[in-house]
């Protein structure tokens, strides 16, 4: 069992849990011109003012926002844009669920991909096993590498598709 992973993620699902909890929803919301723009209205602040403050032309602030808009703007010029208006850009990564539920949800992948390799096989050898037991085998798998989270979790595999076993 890999103690200090699973202590990160749960450090950084308490972390995310109690400081964004609203977060998503602002994220999901964003405004549609961007985010500099918005700020900018609801400053009063004209794209030629936000220019002067920056030491650039307004067309490069016009260009600045359209790149914000396709996703291509840096955080260095997002930062700057911020310091312009008296604001603090920051950035993260909002997890899907939990950090927690992620690996979960990798390990589940994992280890039904396994199970339904070696099932196939025992299959193939009039072998199979019980519904329950096969079930059972699943879980204790998953525990163990959500627990261990080695370092092929993350590794593309031939076969990772969801299958229905409930």
């Amino acid at each position: 069992m890999n103690l200090e992973k699973k202590a990160a993620r749960q450090q950084l699902d308490s972390w995310h849990v109690s400081r964004y909890p609203k977060a998503r929803s602002a994220i999901e919301k964003k405004p549609l011109n961007g985010w500099i723009r918005a700020i900018r209205y609801a400053l009063g602040m004209s794209g030629r003012q936000l220019a002067e403050r920056m030491g650039i032309s307004k067309n490069s602030v016009s260009a600045i926002e359209k790149r914000e808009q396709d996703g291509s703007v840096t955080i260095r010029m997002m930062m700057r844009v911020g310091e312009a208006m008296d604001c603090t850009f920051f950035y993260g990564f909002m997890p899907n669920g939990s950090f927690t539920e992620i690996v979960r949800r990798r390990a589940e992948e994992i280890a039904r991909d396994r199970i339904e390799r070696i099932n196939r096989t025992m299959l193939l050898e009039d072998q199979e096993l019980p519904r329950e037991e096969i079930m059972r085998i699943l879980r204790k798998e998953v525990e163990r590498l959500a627990d261990e989270t080695p370092r092929s979790l993350w590794n593309m595999t031939g076969d990772t598709k969801r299958k229905e076993w409930r």
